[in-house]
């Protein structure tokens, strides 16, 4: 699918972690290997993975609409076994202006 839109954003944490944003829209073909496709606009529509840079290395996923109906003053845990794999507060705030950015 292709859009104007940029798809891919980074935030960085208060570790110094920094961690690529990629949209994937329904249509968008995402995983390993582009091997999926979203295709199942029912859900939730978009969705946004998170990748860490430091290792090019996949870590989560979340619909879009998760992310928005969550309370930006918190941070969200993308991995529990990995502890650098966190959002703060503040980042949490950069990925909602990154998605608010994308959805408008």
């Amino acid at each position: 699918m292709t859009t104007t839109k940029n798809k891919i954003s980074t935030v960085t944490n208060n570790n110094g972690r920094t961690f690529e944003l990629r949209i994937i829209e329904v249509g968008d073909n995402y995983g390993r290997n582009n091997c999926l496709t979203h295709d199942d606009p029912i859900a939730f529509g978009a969705m946004v993975e998170f990748w860490d840079t430091t290792h090019n290395q996949f870590v989560s996923r979340y619909y879009i609409k998760t992310l928005q109906d969550r309370d930006q003053d918190y941070g969200l845990c993308l991995d529990g076994g990995v502890p650098v794999w966190s959002i703060d507060a503040a980042a949490m705030q950069t990925v909602h202006k990154f998605i608010e950015g994308w959805v408008k």
